[in-house]
């Protein structure tokens, strides 16, 4: 869909100058810059009743002097009430008897008594002049109004005036949702038409090449609908055969091949189906179908299918056809896991319990073992071989069998079966948690050893070992790695228990095995950094050479578990916050921002880190927190300064693009511009503890306020 695009008028620039300013928080001094707040009045929503002195604006109800009356057919209303909402600066010059009315480069001049006004320069005609009416000045209504832009229209019968004006901006099309009166509104940069949803109620909606689709509940017939937003209003949705989608619901939606899939539910059948939609009409692509789980793998989407006759297909597409190929059948794809060549996939046969691990190339699926249940966390590519852990025991899993893997042992020639309980690759090695030694094996006199439990240990395996000669052990398949040269301790003493990658580290949890100490061990590939009493990894992020680790930990002097979040850099852990359960964080440019509860102290901080830790707000309630392209947003109270704030970061110093709100939800428009919905916490406003929509300008941090006491149940802009 294509959107008109509108001619701005010519107007001088309205410059924003940057201000900065500092306060004090408790227990810490910060900085923040702020922009100087400004918020425009270009969208006008006015209702003026003849002869009542009560008049609403944008939902807020005003007062007047004295009430609008009418004199030969026109409307005259007080003129500093009318001028002030439409945006208008008022000078009154009291020795010509004559207003001068400014806004940006429009003007209105009027005089008292005289039909002649003057309006960007030219003089016009009123068929009512301006006048003092009990020492008050009113003037002509709908003259001052059309002049200024807006639109008037009379309602007869209740005598009222409805005056409006919409702000031209080039966000593009924005629809916003309004549950509690049932009404949809649609923004497209020049107009704002509203839509009322006659017993309707959206359930879901999606955006997809300038089309809105929805689910649309019907009251009347107590079922959902598919629905198409037609550029006036939703209508039920008709698929290529020409079916009205009348009994239909959206259930989940991902993009593939230029085409939004669409996983529907007929309610009239009582079955699934698989759609897809390519941004003009809806096509079928199977009926009876259950969509589990999806990947996509070498430009083919993998889908695992689940029909009404109970029947499980693992499914692929490719981008030539949208005729699936069968890759296998009674089969029920539990979990995946790839490298650059294959996709590793761990499943249930639909009938008994065996559980194959299968290798998909992006052509053909091979069951590797019809039966082994194996943990894909545990498993990884290594040595051009699959090697997991099964149970305690390191094996190599072909299609040809299952090998245990011995390594020499390092005080001789005998063969050692390890018990393992831990597997990661890192950097192209493979590094494996050792619990004990279980068995030696001494092949020159064939004889099993008994078995000599030692302490826990780190071991790096080098890629390229070849495997020797094949032993059975109590009836099992093991293979020795040739050499000791490619295998080594890395860390002594340790027991792990957990690995996760971060970033370029290896993040190891365990316990020591000299004094049973909990640990964290942070590896950079030559060096091991410890961090004790550490007993869970809730979280971690890397920025640069800089990685926090968000963990669980023990304070030894109570002996109580706490949260806390460490900084690693240059193989250096320290504490960076102790005691605090982090709720939000995020990286924005080289900066951590975060938040998080203090329980000793029950309060909520802000924090951020850049070249130094800072703490910017000691006792602030978040609202709204959301990472867009140009920078984090971040609004809520900060109970220090009783202010209401919308920060934006774009590195560790925040923002304060406005004061005066609390920001429930953001969307991205086109161009700098972004639609915030937030209460207004401005006491010296008329919409103070009101919902307010606005057009935020995040090229000159311009607030336009666009509607009022709205309940935004969402919004979505038509991309």
């Amino acid at each position: 869909m294509y959107f008109d695009t509108y001619k701005r008028k010519s107007r001088k620039t309205l410059m924003f100058f940057l201000c900065l300013f500092a306060f004090l928080l408790s227990f810490s001094v910060t900085k923040f810059m702020a922009y100087a707040d400004t918020v425009t009045t270009e969208f006008i929503d006015l209702v003026f009743t003849v002869d009542s002195k009560t008049y609403m604006s944008k939902s807020t109800q005003n007062k007047l002097d004295i009430p609008p009356f009418i004199e030969n057919g026109s409307t005259l209303v007080p003129f500093r009430a009318i001028l002030e909402e439409l945006g208008y600066v008022i000078e009154w010059d009291s020795k010509t008897s004559t207003i001068n009315a400014t806004k940006e480069d429009d003007s209105i001049i009027l005089k008292i008594n005289n039909k002649k006004a003057t309006v960007n320069g030219v003089q016009q005609d009123m068929t009512v002049a301006p006048k003092v009416i009990d020492g008050r000045t009113v003037v002509p209504l709908r003259f001052i109004s059309e002049n200024s832009g807006a639109k008037v229209v009379w309602e007869p019968s209740e005598k009222k005036i409805y005056i409006t004006k919409v702000g031209r901006y080039d966000t593009g099309k924005v629809m916003f949702y309004e549950k509690a009166k049932n009404l949809i509104y649609v923004y497209d940069g020049n107009d704002i038409t509203t839509i009322p949803m006659v017993n309707k109620e959206i359930v879901n909606w999606y955006s997809f090449k300038g089309q809105v689709l929805a689910t649309m509940f019907d009251k009347a017939r107590n079922t959902n609908s598919f629905e198409i937003f037609d550029g006036e209003n939703f209508v039920v949705l008709t698929d290529d055969k020409g079916n009205k989608l009348d009994s239909f619901d959206m259930k989940e939606t991902f993009e593939y091949n230029d085409n939004l899939l669409i996983h529907c539910y007929d309610r009239n059948q009582k079955f699934n189906k698989l759609c897809r939609f390519d941004g003009r009409n809806l096509y079928l692509v199977q009926d009876n179908f259950y969509v589990g789980k999806s990947i996509i793998f070498k430009d083919k989407l993998v889908i695992s299918k689940y029909d009404n006759k109970r029947e499980y297909t693992l499914l692929a597409f490719n981008k030539s056809s949208w005729v699936p190929i069968v890759l296998m059948e009674k089969f029920i794809l539990n979990d995946t896991f790839e490298d650059k060549n294959n996709l590793y996939m761990t499943a249930s046969k639909q009938e008994g319990g065996n559980k194959p691990l299968a290798v998909y190339d992006g052509n053909t699926v091979k069951i590797l073992r019809e039966d082994l249940s194996v943990d894909l966390n545990k498993i990884v590519m290594f040595n051009g071989k699959i090697h997991a852990l099964l149970g305690s025991d390191l094996v190599c899993i072909k299609e040809t069998g299952i090998y245990g893997i011995l390594f020499p042992a390092p005080q001789g020639s005998d063969k050692v079966k390890y018990d393992f309980n831990m597997i990661k690759l890192y950097n192209g090695k493979m590094y494996l948690g050792v619990v004990k030694d279980s068995i030696y094996y001494d092949p020159n006199n064939k004889k099993v050893n008994k078995p000599s439990a030692t302490k826990g240990f780190i071991m790096e395996v080098v890629d390229g070992y070849s495997e020797s000669v094949i032993y059975k052990i109590n009836g099992n398949d093991y293979v020795t790695v040739a050499s000791s040269t490619y295998f080594k301790t890395v860390l002594d003493n340790f027991k792990a228990s957990k690995a996760v990658l971060e970033s370029d580290k290896l993040l190891i949890l365990g316990q020591e095995t000299d004094d049973s100490d909990l640990a964290l061990n942070v590896f950079n590939g030559t060096k091991f950094t410890k961090a004790l009493d550490v007993s869970e990894i809730t979280d971690k992020l890397s920025i640069g050479q800089n990685t926090f680790i968000d963990v669980e930990d023990k304070n030894r002097i109570n002996n109580q578990k706490r949260n806390t979040v460490l900084f690693y850099k240059d193989n250096v852990i320290t504490n960076l916050v102790v005691g605090m359960q982090t709720k939000k964080w995020d990286s924005i440019g080289e900066s951590l921002i975060m938040y998080g509860f203090e329980k000793d102290i029950e309060r909520y901080k802000l924090y951020s880190y850049g070249t130094e830790f800072k703490e910017l707000a000691s006792n602030f309630n978040l609202s709204y927190w959301e990472k867009f392209e140009s920078g984090l947003f971040v609004s809520g109270t900060n109970n220090d300064t009783n202010t209401k704030n919308l920060y934006k970061f774009k590195d560790s110093n925040p923002v304060s693009i406005n004061d005066k709100i609390l920001v429930t939800k953001m969307i991205k428009v086109n161009g700098n511009y972004f639609l915030i919905d937030s209460t207004n916490m401005d006491e010296s406003t008329k919409t103070y503890g009101k919902r307010v929509l606005y057009i935020y300008d995040d090229s000159n941090g311009k607030f336009i306020e666009m509607k009022v006491d709205l309940r935004i149940t969402d919004m979505i802009f038509i991309n």
